[in-house]
């Protein structure tokens, strides 16, 4: 489930930013899917731990 979903809305016609921008877009929704899932706490914590951080 895409919750930005990529659009041609998006589309500026100039390469390199809309290769950002659908980098973006992904990313955010890669953010969204992981915070709904609860892996976004997993996977924070084990950055943590091996950034020497308290997991």
């Amino acid at each position: 489930m895409a919750f930005m979903p990529w659009s041609e809305h998006f589309v500026t016609a100039i390469e390199f930013v809309d290769r950002q921008h659908r980098g973006l877009v992904d990313l955010r929704t890669t953010i969204a899917l992981l915070l709904a899932s609860g892996e976004a706490t997993l996977r924070a914590d084990a950055a943590a731990g091996k950034a020497g951080g308290t997991p």
